[in-house]
């Protein structure tokens, strides 16, 4: 199974040109805010927030990297939705 924005990051890797569609406003969100953490964040973090769900950690680097990187409707969903 995999998580939200995967099956992009898959074909990014492999250098392709990807144009990816989604209904679910949640899944947009946390592919923009992961590829954000991508750019701007230590491995070492991303891996804490993203495969250990360090939520602690994620609102951090949110409030203080990741926010202004996302559109303004991911970073309405995060700013609704980063404490549940």
């Amino acid at each position: 199974m995999s998580a939200p924005g995967d099956n992009v990051f898959d074909y990014l890797i492999e250098v392709a040109r990807v144009t990816a569609v989604d209904f679910n406003g949640a899944q947009i969100a946390l592919t923009e805010v992961k590829a954000a953490a991508v750019r701007l964040i230590s491995f070492e973090d991303f891996f804490q927030i993203f495969a250990k769900n360090d939520m602690q950690l994620f609102r951090q680097h949110y409030a203080q990297t990741l926010r202004n990187e996302l559109s303004r409707p991911s970073a309405a969903f995060w700013d609704k939705n980063i404490n549940k």
